[in-house]
């Protein structure tokens, strides 16, 4: 088996059977922008203590779905699509490429959550039966 191959079954792996992993890329993605504005010298967008309690609450979020939290991956997909369409709707054309990693961020994270391992680790539904 080519090297190729051998990594398109390890992400085959990791897409389906490791919710652990894609939780920690999930919380990766969500301190990137941060990161990122850090980085090119913006402390004005979004001060440290505000940053930290916005992550402390996602990460929160994460954990919960990784204990099988339907209402907190509802609140983090939620969350995720209205990041996005803020980011593409907010833009003006021509996009900068930190426009173009926002969104690109925002859909991975998406896609994240709605990947079949993390979707497999929610609980059941609970439906009521009318006795």
């Amino acid at each position: 088996m080519s090297s190729e191959g051998r990594m398109m079954t390890r992400i085959r792996r990791i897409w389906y059977e490791q919710p652990g992993t894609l939780t920690a890329l999930y919380l990766a993605l969500e301190w990137l922008p941060f990161v990122v504005a850090r980085v090119q010298g913006d402390i004005q967008d979004t001060p440290l203590p505000r940053a930290l309690r916005i992550f402390a609450i996602v990460a929160f979020l994460a954990w919960r779905i990784r204990r099988g939290g339907r209402v907190s991956w509802a609140i983090l997909m939620l969350a995720s699509v209205w990041n996005l369409a803020a980011v593409v709707l907010g833009a003006v054309a021509p996009w900068s490429p930190l426009y173009v990693l926002e969104v690109a961020q925002a859909a991975v994270q998406l896609c994240l959550l709605f990947s079949p391992a993390i979707r497999n680790r929610l609980g059941p539904v609970r439906r009521s039966v009318a006795s």
